[in-house]
């Protein structure tokens, strides 16, 4: 024995819920294509051939400061590389920072090793 059929004018519960779960994946297929150009398009937003300046910063203060796997330096600070600017990762590519180092203003490059992003720094001038 089956089940009457719904009322005229009501939808179908298999048919209302596969028109939830497609207008679902349609709304998702959108979200996705609007991350994705806007993440293309939008410079910076998805671009990785850049170094973030702060954490290049950071990284070059590490550098000078630690006695093991750096230069060991007392008293490093004040540290702004590249004009804050991000830059630009190619391989061999340099940057400069302008550093502090014991209260006496230094200048220090900063090579690029590598497409990746890696780095190296050189002894302040």
């Amino acid at each position: 024995m089956g089940y009457p059929p719904p009322p005229l004018g009501a939808p179908a519960a298999g048919r209302n819920r596969r028109a939830l779960l497609i207008a679902g994946g349609a709304g998702a297929a959108l979200l996705v294509a609007v991350v994705l150009i806007t993440g293309l398009w939008v410079p910076g937003y998805f671009n990785t051939d850049t170094l973030d300046v702060k954490a290049a910063e950071a990284g070059v203060q590490q550098v000078l400061t630690d006695p093991a796997t750096g230069y060991g330096l007392p008293t490093v600070s004040d540290v702004s590389c590249n004009h804050g600017e991000n830059p630009k990762i190619t391989a061999g590519g340099t940057f400069t920072c302008a550093v502090r180092i014991s209260g006496n203003q230094r200048q220090v490059t900063v090579t690029f090793v590598g497409k990746d992003g890696t780095y190296a720094v050189g002894r302040p001038e």
